[in-house]
């Protein structure tokens, strides 16, 4: 039965559980350019699926994208994980890659594509997902991304008789007190209770697309990155009106609205300030100026070997100098964290204030 097509993407699922408006905004808005990361992102699963096919043939470049030692070390972990469970043994035990599944909620369809499905007869079905990006650590535990695509999968494979279903993250270049490879397992009856909560959603979207809910959810947003989120704009009105001066009489609800905006309202007026300066709007009191990045060298090879055709030292080219005890701790990892931490002080400084989560609400507190 053919469904609507909205976009309900499953990796922007924790913002359109949270706010029922995102969704029709969103699609009535034209698409942004991708970003270098996300290209990055891109290459590197490319990679990765090119090298679990077993083909023998990885390419040096993807989309444009040069593969570098770097990647190949991160994807390799996701290899070495997708390769070390299909390798257990377990009878019926198969690996799909590149999964498209679809779901319907009432007449929506929901569609997406899962990294790896590990699946087995009469056992355990594992989605396995490959995040390359370093920026945000990415929780495995009730992961609304992840979920849509267990939902997905477990439909695919209603033949093989799942008896419950492993869903794991594999993050490689986002230190995590885990390790790179978190994994949880779910229940059919949690898998079900998922699937009330993503249907309820998706009724929510389309019956009161009018209802926006601002939140840590609108990172990424198209409605907040192209201003066109009314809530947004109310609320950034509202806090600049906020009398600042009289910080000590604000009370404790109006200090956590203001705390709970800061994220949301700082990147809203980042983004503002990147579309004024792109296009080249005359604003009193502001102008755009051509931003640069640091200066590198075109060819290091090039460079130290005109260098060293000018009689200059080894010594006075190159830098030698201890790494961090944090790099070293990313670069050799959690079983060498007490050794380093012993070998290194960490004094401490101000007072700070953090959230006390460690990311976006629980889908399910949502609803």
């Amino acid at each position: 039965m053919p469904g609507k097509h909205c976009n309900y993407a499953p990796s922007s699922a924790h913002r359109w559980l949270a706010c029922p408006g995102c969704v029709k905004l969103a699609a009535s808005l034209p698409a942004g350019e991708s970003s270098e990361y996300a290209r990055e992102g891109t290459a590197a699963h490319a990679l990765g699926e090119d090298i679990l096919d077993n083909t023998g043939f990885i390419k040096d470049t993807y989309s444009g994208v040069k593969v570098t030692d770097e990647m190949r070390k991160a994807v390799n972990v996701y290899v070495d994980y997708v390769r070390g469970v299909v390798n257990e043994n377990v009878d019926g035990r198969h690996l799909d890659l590149e999964v498209r599944g679809e779901i319907y909620f009432d007449e929506v369809r929901v569609y997406g594509t899962a990294d790896a499905c590990v699946v087995e007869d009469w056992g355990t079905l594992e989605v396995i997902d490959y995040k390359h990006g370093q920026g945000k650590v990415v929780e495995v535990e009730d992961n609304p991304q992840l979920m849509l695509y267990a939902l997905m999968a477990y439909q695919r494979y209603t033949d093989r008789e799942i008896s419950d279903v492993k869903i794991t993250v594999v993050q490689p270049r986002a230190p995590h007190k885990a390790g790179p490879v978190r994994s949880c397992t779910y229940t059919l009856e949690d898998l079900t209770d998922w699937y009330d909560t993503f249907k309820n959603a998706v009724r929510m979207c389309e019956t009161q697309s009018d209802l926006y809910i601002p939140g840590r959810h609108c990172h990424w947003c198209r409605g907040a990155d192209q201003h066109a989120c009314p809530a947004l704009q109310e609320q950034t009105q509202e806090l600049a009106k906020a009398e600042f001066s009289t910080i000590g009489t604000l009370e404790r609800e109006d200090i956590k609205r203001i705390l709970d905006a800061e994220k949301v309202i700082v990147n809203y007026i980042k983004k503002l300030k990147e579309r004024v300066a792109e296009e080249g709007l005359e604003i009193d009191g502001w102008k755009p100026v051509q931003g640069y990045g640091h200066r590198k060298w075109n060819d290091k090879d090039a460079v130290i070997k005109k260098l060293k055709g000018r009689k200059f030292k080894a010594s006075e080219i190159y830098e030698k100098k201890l790494i961090s005890p944090s790099k070293a701790i990313e670069k050799f990892g959690e079983p060498y964290r007490q050794f380093i931490e012993d070998l290194s002080t960490r004094k401490p400084t101000r007072m700070l204030l953090v959230p006390t989560d460690a990311g976006d609400k629980k889908a399910k507190d949502e609803f």
